[in-house]
């Protein structure tokens, strides 16, 4: 079983002992952090902000999960690397979906993508360096 939180999350953070309880728990801090960088950039009500922030990672999760089982090497890649390489593709993944969602312009909604992602990858290098991934 593998930690849900983003893209990065199957190859990040294999949950080799932890309790499926901790797995979910990384899944909504990432969403929480999210939805509070959402909601500062005046994306909509907390309830709205938090709603777009689990479908996008719900979405790059899924793609995570499925690009985890189809790519290996990538393990290979040390985590800095892994981080970037997630970084971009859950920007990309989480930008279309915000997109697809139609709830604002397209420069606001990929500022959005960016920040957002930002903040949670943020998370994640501090999480890895504290681990020692």
């Amino acid at each position: 079983m593998y930690i849900l939180g983003d893209v990065a999350g199957p190859w990040i953070f294999p949950a080799l002992g932890l309790a499926a309880v901790a797995a979910v728990g990384f899944f909504f801090i990432i969403v929480l952090i999210e939805a509070l960088v959402l909601r500062g950039l005046k994306w909509g009500s907390f309830r709205l902000s938090f709603i777009d922030s689990l479908v996008v990672n719900l979405t790059s999760t899924a793609f995570g999960v499925l690009l985890f089982a189809f790519s290996a090497w990538m393990l290979n890649q040390g985590a800095a690397s892994l981080l970037l390489l997630s970084g971009v593709l859950s920007v990309l993944i989480e930008g279309g979906v915000l997109t697809l969602l139609k709830r604002h312009p397209l420069r606001q909604t990929w500022t959005a993508a960016v920040a957002i992602n930002a903040a949670s990858y943020a998370f994640l290098f501090v999480l890895v360096g504290v681990l020692r991934l």
